[in-house]
Formats: C-alpha cells, sequence, structure tokens
C-alpha cells in the first residue's frame, strides 16, 4: 500500500513496494496529485498492470538494436529487408524516440 508524506521541503512524497517488493517513490507539488498517484499506484500492483519507469527511459533506435541482434531465427534475405527497412525509414524518425 502506497503512503504520502509532506516533505520538509512542501512537496508530497508517495512511497510504495513495487511487485518485486523494492521500494519506489514520487514527489508531488500538490497533495491532490499524490493522493491519486498513490491509489492509481495501488491498483496498477494489485492488478498485475505496474510497469517499471525505468523501462520507458529505453530508446527506440536502442531497442532496434537489442531485437535484431536476438532475432536469430530470421532467414538472411529477411534479416537484410528489415535492416534496410529500420535504417531507411524507421530509424532516421524513431531513433531518439522513448518507448
Amino acid at each position: 500500500m502506497a503512503s504520502v508524506r509532506q516533505t520538509p521541503s512542501g512537496t508530497w512524497q508517495v512511497r510504495y513496494l513495487d511487485p518485486y517488493r523494492r521500494p519506489r517513490g514520487r514527489n508531488f507539488k500538490r497533495k491532490t496529485d499524490a493522493l491519486r498517484f498513490a491509489r492509481s499506484v495501488d491498483i496498477d500492483v494489485e492488478r498485475g498492470n505496474w510497469t517499471n519507469p525505468a523501462l520507458g527511459k529505453t530508446r527506440f533506435g536502442q531497442w532496434a538494436d537489442e531485437w535484431l541482434r536476438g532475432a536469430t531465427h530470421l532467414k538472411p534475405k529477411t534479416r537484410v529487408g528489415y535492416e534496410n527497412a529500420l535504417k531507411n525509414h524507421v530509424l532516421p524518425v524513431f531513433s531518439d524516440v522513448a518507448v
């Protein structure tokens, strides 16, 4: 269950345990926002819908490179087609977008 407290600086801190029992936290300027976040994170953890906020920092270009390296099942012609499509069409636009 998430807890909400006011910090000495006047912001509101929400602390909770993720599904792996690791402590997490986030600060807000308004108490209303902190309470709303606390309720939503409790529901997400309970339903199994919680996602790690650090995963949103991965860029599409990095993800695509890792995926292509791990796709060992592709035939050579398919791999070349995917590499060309990524290099010429997808990565110029989406390479720096957070996933």
